[in-house]
């Protein structure tokens, strides 16, 4: 619930007009409603949690990457609870200079997607900074609500979290669909 509520919070600083022009251009493209779903709609309404839990994921597969490459984090990786301990605060670290940079490359994206004004004016250095620190504010508190679901015992939280994002969006992108379809 708390996800599917910062899913329609827009970051402040966005172009209303340009927040309608995008949701029409997801509407005339699948792929892109379909990868709005799966980040739990979020894209489309360029909300403060609009990475998702993303940079999150990208941190911890790079580390269990690294830790192939790198003979320290094998050794830590081996120590059991007390070396998982370890990654994992290596993953919330690497997490938090991800999220602000792909969160630069996603307000970029976003606003090659509409015409006509743009979502964010990139050439204002102080509201694009200000931006992507919401942005990544908002990865940031996925991440301690999936650490605050595990340690209340309910289980994986950051999947639980990606699943309840991506079930929250399919019952309207078919009921979507299927209003398309002529039945005749």
């Amino acid at each position: 619930m708390v996800y599917k509520l910062l899913s329609v919070i827009p970051v402040p600083g966005v172009s209303t007009e340009s927040l309608a022009s995008m949701r029409s251009v997801f509407s005339a493209q699948p792929g892109l409603a379909f990868f709005s779903s799966l980040m739990g709609g979020s894209l489309e309404r360029f909300s403060i949690i609009l990475m998702g839990l993303s940079p999150y994921i990208n941190a911890s597969i790079i580390l269990q990457l690294l830790s192939v490459v790198i003979p320290k984090l094998e050794e830590i990786k081996k120590e059991g609870a007390q070396g998982q301990k370890k990654i994992n605060n290596y993953t919330r670290i690497l997490t938090i200079p991800l999220a602000f940079i792909q969160s630069y490359g996603m307000i970029l994206l976003l606003n090659s997607l509409v015409q006509g004004t743009p979502i964010v004016n990139t050439s204002d250095w102080g509201l694009l900074l200000s931006m992507m620190t919401m942005i990544t504010a908002g990865t940031v508190f996925l991440m301690w609500l999936g650490e605050q679901i595990n340690e209340s015992g309910i289980g994986n939280g950051i999947s639980m979290i990606i699943f309840a994002g991506v079930l929250a969006e399919v019952p309207g992108r078919i009921a979507t669909q299927l209003a398309n379809v002529s039945w005749t």
